[in-house]
């Protein structure tokens, strides 16, 4: 008998993200947290790390990977968006009417972008969404603050925020 060997969901990536709420950097992209992140997504010690930590917490939810094992949220869109991958990519075109799905993953590039920026490399920034309440999505994510930028003084963290969702180049949902 053929047996399919299916990645087992051990629990909802949001349970994980909420535990590592409040958690911050203890200098500039680094904790003892942020450097087990990036280390699991192949990542530098001292990179930036939105990515890494969105790989880690998949890791913890899946006993096999379905993301691909990088800290570039440019890279992960990349490879999600070709046939076959685990997640199908909802593009800025098709985001306007459509709701969002818990644990799925937002991709949005720094400055202006359009879905011609998907394939290429790019500085962006990624998390977890919780839910869409009318274009308003509340978010789990890394390597940012309460304002919704990056601090320079090596404060940043793990938090739950709120962002427009025009605000993202894709997302990547679960295929079913």
């Amino acid at each position: 008998m053929l047996q399919l060997f299916l990645p087992l969901q051990l629990q909802s990536q949001i349970d994980i993200c909420k535990k590592y709420v409040g958690q911050v950097e203890t200098s500039y992209n680094r904790s003892t947290l942020i450097d087990k992140w990036n280390l699991q997504a192949g990542a530098r010690l001292g990179s930036s790390w939105c990515m890494s930590a969105v790989y880690g917490i998949h890791l913890e939810v899946y006993t096999r990977p379905l993301l691909y094992r990088t800290a570039s949220c440019a890279k992960q869109l990349q490879v999600q968006n070709k046939l076959g991958t685990h997640y199908r990519v909802i593009k800025t075109t098709m985001l306007g009417n459509y709701k969002l799905k818990a644990n799925s993953i937002f991709i949005m590039k720094h400055g202006i972008f359009s879905e011609k920026d998907i394939g290429t490399i790019f500085n962006g920034h990624t998390g977890y969404i919780e839910n869409d309440n009318n274009g308003i999505v509340t978010t789990y994510e890394g390597n940012t603050n309460k304002r919704l930028t990056r601090e320079s003084k090596g404060r940043d963290g793990f938090w739950k925020l709120q962002r427009k969702k025009r605000t993202f180049l894709a997302v990547l949902e679960k295929w079913k």
